[in-house]
C-alpha cells in the first residue's frame, strides 16, 4: 500500500456531533424541565450517554427518543429529534468534512476518474449526512467493507505487530507518505534546493534520506523546522529541533563537510553523521555553497578519480520539547515500576481469591468429605479460623498485600493440611496396599526360578514384608478415621521399593547373598559362593 497523500482536521469528529444533540436537549430540557443539566456533571455525563445513542439511532430512523429517568432533582425527562433538524444543527460541521477530502485530493495529484473506491471508517461516519457529502464530492457512493468501529485500531496492532521483533505476521508493505515539509537551515540560511525551502516535502515517501554538503570552516548549527504551520494542528510549534556539528579544524578557508540527515519511518528526523572532507583539490576561494543528493546516498556524486578522506565530526542535538536523557530515564523507571505494580495487584488479587476460594471450599468439605476425618474439637477449631477469616476479608482485609493473603492462607492450611492428609491417604491407602501384596506374590513366583539360597532369601523378605503389612493393617483398622493412620500410604511404598532393590541386588549378584547383603538388603541366611 503507498500513501500518496493525507490531510486531516483535528477539531472536528463524531463527538462533535454527540455535543450539538447535548446542547440541543440541554436547551431543550432547561426550558421545559426548569433544570440546568450543564452545571451537573453526573447528569452531563447521562445526557451525553443518552445523546451518543440517539445519533446511532438517526443513523438508522428518521427519529430518535431521549428518555432518562431521575436525571436531575429526581425529575424524568424525555425529548424527541427529527434526523433533518439534526441535520440543520449539524450544518456547520457538516460543511467542514469536506475541506480535508479536498486537500488530500490535491496532495495526491491524482483525479476522480482514477478512484477506485472510497472507504468509510471511524463510527462518526455512520451519519448519513456524512455519507450523502462524501458521495456528492467524490461522485460515488462510499463503501463500507471494513468495521467501520474497529478497522483503525486493529491496522494499528498489525502495525505494531509488523515493526515488533518478537511477531512473525505475512508481509505487507505499506509505503507512507511526509505528511508536512520539513526544512533545514543554518546561520546562512535554508538548505534547500526547492523554492518552498523544504529538504524533505510532503507526500514524498518514507523514510527518506537526504545528504548534503556545505562549504564551513568551523563548527556550525543546523536547525530543523516544519515549513508550513498550516499544515500543522493548532498552536503546533513549527520548531523541530537543533544539531550543533564539530568543532573541527578545517585544512582551508572553507571546507565541505558531508551531513547525513534521515527522516525514519516514523517520522522523526535526525542527523545521522557528519564527516569533514579531506580533500587534496578542494579550492579554498570556492564559495559557500551545498550540495544535496535527493537518492540519499553517501558519495553518489563524489569523484572517484579524486583523493578524499573523511572525518567523522561529533554531534549533539538538541530536540524542542523532546525529554532530557534525566528525563527519560526517570520515565523508564517509572514505567518500571508501575508494571511491577500492575503485576503486583494482579498476583495480591489472584492470593485474595485464593484465600476467599479455601473458605468456601474447606467449609463444604469440613461439613461432607472430611467429616469423619476430623475430631469434634478440630472441626469447632478450623470453623471458627473460617469464619474469621472471612469476616476478615470482607471487613478490615478488603485491601491487604500480597504476604498477607499469603500467611491467611497458611495459617488456615496448617490446620486443615492434618485432616485432609487422612483423607487423602484413606483413598490412597487399599490401593497400595493390593499393590504391595501383588508385588510380593510376583516376587515369590519370579525366584523359583533362581538358585535355593537366592530363592529362600527372596521368599524371607517377601514374608517379612507380608508380615509387616498385615501387623500395620491390623492396627491401622482398630484406629477411628480422625487421627493420625498408623499405616501411611507412602510407607507401603517405600516397603515396596525396598523389596524391589532387595530383589535386583539378589539378581544383580547372584550366587552371592553376603554381598547382596552388605549392598543394602535385609537379613536372610547367608551361603557359600557357589560360584
Amino acid at each position: 500500500m503507498k500513501v500518496l497523500s493525507h490531510r486531516f482536521d483535528a477539531d472536528l469528529g463524531g463527538r462533535d456531533f454527540d455535543e450539538v444533540l447535548f446542547e440541543h436537549f440541554a436547551e431543550e430540557f432547561r426550558d421545559k424541565y426548569k433544570i440546568d443539566v450543564t452545571g451537573n456533571v453526573k447528569a452531563s455525563m447521562r445526557l451525553r450517554a443518552a445523546c451518543e445513542k440517539a445519533k446511532k439511532v438517526l443513523s438508522a430512523n428518521a427519529e430518535a427518543v431521549v428518555n432518562i429517568e431521575c436525571l436531575m432533582e429526581e425529575k424524568d425527562v424525555r425529548g424527541m429529534i427529527r434526523r433533518e433538524e439534526f441535520e440543520k444543527l449539524c450544518a456547520g460541521l457538516l460543511e467542514r468534512v469536506v475541506e480535508p477530502c479536498k486537500k488530500a485530493m490535491e496532495g495526491s495529484r491524482i483525479g476522480f476518474d482514477r478512484l477506485h473506491s472510497v472507504e468509510l471508517v471511524g463510527s462518526g461516519s455512520r451519519v448519513p449526512a456524512i455519507a450523502r457529502i462524501l458521495a456528492g464530492f467524490f461522485r460515488r457512493e462510499p463503501s463500507r467493507t471494513l468495521n467501520a468501529s474497529e478497522c483503525v485500531a486493529r491496522g494499528c496492532a498489525l502495525q505494531c505487530a509488523m515493526l515488533s521483533p518478537t511477531f512473525r505476521v505475512r508481509e505487507y508493505e505499506v509505503q507512507d507518505a511526509i505528511p508536512s515539509s520539513i526544512g533545514f537551515c543554518t546561520s546562512e540560511g535554508p538548505i534547500s534546493t526547492l523554492p518552498s525551502n523544504a529538504l524533505f516535502q510532503r507526500g514524498h515517501p518514507l523514510p527518506s534520506v537526504k545528504v548534503v554538503t556545505l562549504h564551513k570552516n568551523s563548527k556550525f548549527k543546523l536547525d530543523a523546522f516544519y515549513v508550513d504551520e498550516n499544515e500543522l494542528p493548532p498552536g503546533t510549534s513549527t520548531k523541530i529541533g537543533a544539531f550543533q556539528i564539530g568543532p573541527f579544524q578545517a585544512h582551508t578557508e572553507k571546507s565541505k563537510v558531508k551531513v547525513r540527515i534521515r527522516l525514519n519511518l516514523h517520522g522523526l528526523v535526525s542527523v545521522e553523521s557528519a564527516a569533514l572532507i579531506d580533500d587534496d583539490q578542494s579550492d579554498a576561494h570556492s564559495a559557500d555553497s551545498m550540495e544535496v543528493d535527493s537518492n540519499g546516498e553517501m558519495g553518489q556524486q563524489v569523484d572517484k578519480s579524486r583523493s578524499e578522506r573523511l572525518i567523522q565530526l561529533p554531534i549533539v542535538q538538541s530536540i524542542y520539547g523532546a525529554m532530557s536523557n534525566q528525563e527519560l530515564l526517570e520515565a523508564q523507571e517509572q514505567e518500571s515500576q508501575l508494571a511491577y505494580q500492575d503485576k503486583l495487584m494482579e498476583r495480591t488479587k489472584e492470593r485474595k481469591n485464593a484465600l476467599e476460594s479455601y473458605v468456601y471450599d474447606t467449609r463444604n468439605k469440613l461439613s461432607e468429605r472430611y467429616r469423619s476425618f476430623a475430631t469434634d474439637s478440630e472441626r469447632e477449631e478450623i470453623s471458627l479460623s473460617l469464619q474469621q477469616t472471612e469476616d476478615w476479608l470482607y471487613e478490615e482485609g478488603d485491601d491487604e498485600t500480597e504476604a498477607v493473603y499469603n500467611s491467611k492462607l497458611e495459617e488456615l492450611k496448617r490446620l486443615v493440611d492434618p485432616i485432609e492428609n487422612r483423607c487423602k491417604d484413606e483413598e490412597v491407602r487399599g490401593q497400595a496396599t493390593r499393590d504391595l501384596l501383588k508385588f510380593i506374590l510376583d516376587h515369590k513366583t519370579a525366584a523359583k526360578s533362581l538358585p535355593t539360597p537366592e530363592q529362600e532369601a527372596v521368599d524371607s523378605e517377601c514374608t517379612k514384608a507380608e508380615q509387616w503389612l498385615r501387623e500395620r493393617s491390623q492396627l491401622q483398622e482398630s484406629l477411628p478415621k480422625n487421627v493420625d493412620p498408623a499405616l501411611w500410604s507412602h510407607e507401603i511404598k517405600k516397603k515396596e521399593h525396598e523389596l524391589d532393590m532387595f530383589y535386583r541386588n539378589i539378581v544383580r549378584y547372584k550366587g552371592s547373598p553376603a554381598r547382596a547383603d552388605s549392598s543394602g538388603g535385609s537379613d536372610h541366611m547367608h551361603t557359600t559362593d557357589r560360584d
